[in-house]
């Protein structure tokens, strides 16, 4: 399948759409927030690997519907060439069938977090924005190792 149109914001609360990508292949890693930490384990290691993305031209776009402010504690945490973005009110998820009423653990919500959240997810696209690759899981703890997407990435784009 081609990837649908996806619209999220920027830190600076500026329209980016999955446009934006197109013509070069890109993993689109969808977290649930700064607050979890499987997902900011996830991250490292997608920063530790950053020059074997880089090597192969890739995108690398971290998605979630936290507020604005702490995208942007991440993209300033890892001033890399990774694109840190916003699904305002989870709509992204909504159509993809990610998204996740009140998953916000209890008493993350004093910290400025919304309650619902994003399940995982990662979907891998070619650069004509075709479909190589998607995991998406109920599981929250399961994640695929960033040398696994790097596999994908080598036998499918």
């Amino acid at each position: 399948n081609t990837l649908p149109l996806l619209e999220f914001e920027n830190t600076m609360k500026e329209k980016v759409t999955s446009e934006k990508f197109a013509g070069t292949p890109s993993i689109f890693m969808f977290y649930r927030g700064n607050w979890c930490p499987f997902c900011m384990a996830q991250i490292k290691e997608m920063v530790v690997h950053h020059e074997a993305l880089a090597d192969r031209n890739i995108n690398t776009v971290f998605i979630s519907s936290q507020p604005h402010g702490f995208s942007e504690n991440l993209a300033k945490k890892y001033p890399l060439d990774f694109q840190f973005l916003v699904d305002v009110n989870g709509e992204v998820a909504k159509r993809l069938h990610i998204f996740d009423l009140n998953g916000l653990p209890f008493g993350f919500q004093f910290f400025g977090f919304k309650s619902d959240t994003i399940m995982p997810t990662i979907i891998i696209t070619d650069s004509n924005e075709q479909i190589v690759y998607v995991n998406q899981t109920d599981n929250y703890r399961v994640r695929p190792e960033p040398t696994a997407l790097l596999k994908v990435i080598d036998e499918n784009v």
